[in-house]
């Protein structure tokens, strides 16, 4: 729980194991030490002999920070000062999920309604909140609500639930069994995976916090630090930087190189508030790809580590706009136009303006049936084909929600695809998409945040890197069990190669802006899925402009914060992407 930056952890619904407790010591761990009485509470005869026995055993625990006497109306009344028998601190008792002498404790309020407890004089600390069922809940939504209860006076902090799926192995399939929705509320699975979510709430709750979003362009290496600690001061953390050259396409590594690193100079940052840090770079350093800062504590832990792209990072669109070798040519049959770049065969429909198929060589790739909207119509009503210089252009006009969709076939082997589409409103997602078979992928390798997938309202959590994993069908927290997921919605994407049983795609969005969309991620029924229920596009590779948010298992995205709320469009959007079929030439 260190490693996510958490500090402090709930018993719910039971005493702990006592040897827990001594870690929770060693670490220095907030507890909340629970009588055991889950939604119904034990009668009192039982009830006063179970607390003498909790007390007792724990109370030299100084990490014990309160008492609870139950769970979500498993409340025994007659028991609230038998605490008090026991405990010479006296410390407080709560009752989770009440407002309870002094401290409101509310499980799952939506984000209005935390907002209204927040302005209250009465500490408002949730012993329940985000709930993490399957993929939603946890990370997605807790910059909102994080946020808003930061600002708050009365705010007390809260607690996610749950750290872990409890998911069992069983003895006849061997299949861990989730028992449907009953069990998947983890942010780490039962053998501790950590999902997405484990990283979003990692660098959320980092007790350092660098404020700098962006690198200005006349960056001096200084950077405004926030000291959210309650009793540490900045300069007792390590702060390490480096200079990075992140893997190109053409690389078969994943990853990056170390071109240069050092330490800041830290002064004091004491808690609860800013400070600047002084990086001492090299003069040449905007000659790296990326700049990132290590955040550690006095131990050596990692907080949380900061990646800034520079201007080198996009070196490798040389490539694509690379000089030309051979002159493309075409021909046309009924339905089809065909353009031919030396081993390079690429075929749109006169139908629709749509890629059909592509060849290089022996190799044939199945992309296809793009670019079309990702939600809404498109009737072309004319397509023209014409040369520009070592170029060949086809263009591809349309009536509906796509509008125009340019097709330029590079003499070097290069094809890129500019379009133009519509939407208002607000819109669970959009953008273009294309379909590619899902049994023919293989692996993907990209230069993006990740290596996790994305929802609107969960955006933190990741890091600028080059990053790679083989396909799998994880369905989170529900089967599959394989972390990162492969499929899904990714940001900041520079560009992407699939490995496929036809040989490698490249693909290179314009602007990192853009979302890209592998193949389309699988949920449970939506009987067991609650209200972390996720539209996307059907689609083997999507660029997408506006991604949905995800909910969890008691509200929806629309409660959780002003993130959660449908993106509202706002007329033409356009986009371009560069593909690369097969393996690319040498730099």
């Amino acid at each position: 729980m260190k490693e996510m930056n958490m500090n402090a952890v709930r018993m719910s619904h039971y005493p702990p194991d006592a040897q827990f407790l001594d870690l929770c010591d060693e670490l220095g761990l907030y507890v909340l030490d629970e009588l055991g009485g889950w939604q119904k509470s034990y009668d009192s005869e039982v009830g006063h002999k179970l607390v003498e026995e909790t007390v007792v055993r724990d109370v030299n625990h100084p990490s014990i920070l309160f008492w609870d006497n139950g769970n979500e109306g498993g409340w025994n009344r007659e028991l609230d000062d038998d605490f008090a028998l026991w405990d010479p601190q006296q410390r407080h008792v709560l009752h989770p999920w009440e407002n309870f002498r002094g401290v409101n404790t509310a499980h799952y309020r939506t984000y209005s309604a935390a907002q209204k407890m927040c302005a209250t004089n009465v500490i408002y600390m949730p012993t329940e909140f985000m709930h993490g069922l399957f993929d939603g809940g946890a990370g997605a939504g807790l910059e909102d609500y994080w946020t808003m209860m930061r600002a708050s006076k009365v705010l007390g902090g809260g607690f996610i639930w749950a750290f872990l799926d409890e998911g069992l192995k069983r003895p006849d399939t061997g299949e861990i069994d989730v028992v449907t929705n009953s069990a998947p509320d983890g942010i780490v699975g039962p053998h501790r995976e950590k999902e997405a979510s484990f990283f979003t709430v990692k660098e959320l709750w980092s007790p350092l916090v660098v404020t700098n979003k962006a690198l200005p362009e006349n960056f001096d290496g200084k950077l405004t630090v926030e000291n959210r600690y309650s009793f540490t001061d900045a300069n007792q953390c390590d702060f390490t930087w480096e200079l990075r050259k992140f893997r190109r396409p053409s690389e078969s590594a994943a990853g990056f190189k170390i071109v240069s690193h050092g330490k800041a100079t830290v002064p004091s940052i004491t808690p609860a508030n800013c400070g600047v840090i002084a990086l001492n770079l090299p003069k040449d350093f905007a000659t790296a790809d990326a700049l990132a800062l290590r955040v550690s504590d006095s131990a050596g832990r990692e907080l949380w580590t900061w990646v800034w792209p520079l201007t080198n990072a996009d070196n490798f669109r040389k490539a694509v706009n690379a000089s030309a070798k051979i002159l493309p040519s075409s021909t046309e049959t009924t339905d089809a136009i065909e353009a031919s770049v030396g081993k390079l065969r690429v075929q749109f429909s006169k139908q629709n303006g749509q890629l059909i198929s592509v060849k290089r060589g022996a190799q044939k790739f199945s992309l296809a049936n793009g670019p079309r909207p990702a939600a809404g119509s498109a009737t072309l009503t004319s397509l023209e084909k014409i040369r520009d210089g070592a170029d060949l252009i086809l263009t591809a006009n349309y009536t509906g929600d796509m509008k125009q969709v340019t097709w330029r076939v590079r003499g070097n082997g290069w094809i890129q695809c500019d379009y133009t589409y519509s939407a208002t409103g607000p819109k669970e997602f959009a953008g273009v998409v294309f379909d590619y078979p899902e049994t023919q992928v293989k692996h993907k390798k990209w230069l993006g945040n990740g290596p996790y997938r994305v929802w609107q309202n969960r955006r933190p959590g990741g890091t600028l890197n080059v990053w790679e994993n083989d396909y799998n069908n994880t369905i989170t927290g529900h089967r599959g069990w394989l972390y990162p997921e492969f499929k899904g919605c990714f940001s900041d994407v520079r560009w992407l190669q699939l490995e496929t049983t036809e040989g490698l795609i490249t693909a290179v969005p314009e602007k990192p802006e853009t979302f890209v969309q592998v193949l389309t991620p699988e949920f449970p029924s939506k009987k067991v899925q609650g209200k972390a229920a996720v539209p996307l596009p059907e689609s083997g590779l999507a660029f997408l402009d506006i991604i949905p948010p995800i909910g969890s298992k008691f509200h929806g995205a629309d409660e959780s914060g002003p993130q959660g709320m449908l993106t509202q469009a706002w007329g033409e959007y356009h986009g371009s992407i560069s593909f690369y079929f097969g393996a690319l030439p040498n730099p």
